[in-house]
């Protein structure tokens, strides 16, 4: 039970730190989007 259940919370944690990662960078993606078109115009 003990080992079973770190590795799901483990896996919980890796999973929530790769989606918050993710929305970082594409956040960022996004703001850098905006200023080249900011900047074409």
């Amino acid at each position: 039970m003990g080992a079973s259940y770190f590795a799901n919370h483990y896996f919980s944690i890796v999973v929530a730190f790769t989606v918050g990662i993710g929305i970082l960078i594409v956040q960022s993606i996004i703001f850098l989007h905006r200023k080249n078109k900011q900047l074409k115009k």
